[in-house]
């Protein structure tokens, strides 16, 4: 079989015929069957049909370790080398798992497991998109308290913070801590409540008089509360 046999893989693959790549594996000899490529290339094939050994085929490619061959097909053209191998494998894995939209949990999975063995910020934000795009904001909040980098951080509390005001989220919104970021979520806030009606049976000031108190911050409370009766009374 020699090389030709990831050739043709790679040549099924692009061309989305999964079933036949499966079917194409199967065919080889079992020799071949502990090979990371050989477990990648299967791991792919069973995006679609098969997720969850699909998941458990890419994490146990990478965990016997990586070698060159895996290196060498997941590494980007434009990847100048300086790159953690295991970042560019993830990378790999999880890029593939978006063309064929797998389902969230799943890319959580792998996500999660990169995380184990890489720091990204990039894969750290992702797992905060992800986890919030579910509704799951006790798992959000936790994956963006994490994220290393301060700008992707401070992006992704602008982003928590809007998405709890959209849903009306604001009994949960209040329970978070947000160590160390309390400026920014009352930046956040603040901004919401000049946009909007004041007329609106739930103002965003009311938010913020809210998110002061329970943060046991009553002179700010109360310099809101002044600035929401003022503002009604113009009404």
């Amino acid at each position: 079989w020699g090389s030709s046999w990831s050739l043709v893989c790679d040549l099924l693959l692009s061309n989305h015929q999964y079933l036949h790549a499966q079917t194409y594996l199967s065919l080889l000899p079992s020799s071949y069957h502990g090979d990371r490529l050989y477990q990648f290339y299967l791991a792919h094939s069973l995006l679609l049909s098969d997720p969850d050994k699909s998941c458990d085929l890419f994490i146990g490619a990478v965990a016997m370790g990586m070698n060159e061959e895996l290196y060498t097909y997941c590494h980007d053209n434009d990847d100048d080398g300086s790159c953690d191998p295991l970042l560019v494998y993830y990378r790999k894995v999880i890029s593939l798992m978006e063309q064929v939209s797998s389902p969230p949990d799943h890319v959580i999975r792998i996500v999660v497991d990169a995380l184990k063995l890489v720091n990204d910020s990039v894969l750290q934000s992702l797992l905060f998109k992800l986890q919030i795009q579910l509704n799951r904001y006790e798992a959000a909040y936790d994956a963006m308290v994490t994220i290393t980098d301060n700008s992707s951080r401070m992006d992704c509390l602008r982003h928590f913070v809007a998405v709890l005001i959209d849903k009306h989220e604001w009994a949960r919104l209040c329970g978070f801590p947000f160590s160390g970021m309390e400026d920014e979520v009352e930046d956040v806030i603040e901004s919401r409540a000049r946009s909007l009606d004041m007329t609106s049976t739930h103002s965003c000031y009311d938010l913020l008089y809210s998110y002061h108190v329970s943060h046991s911050n009553y002179r700010k409370g109360t310099v809101v509360n002044v600035i929401c009766v003022n503002l009604r009374a113009q009404l």
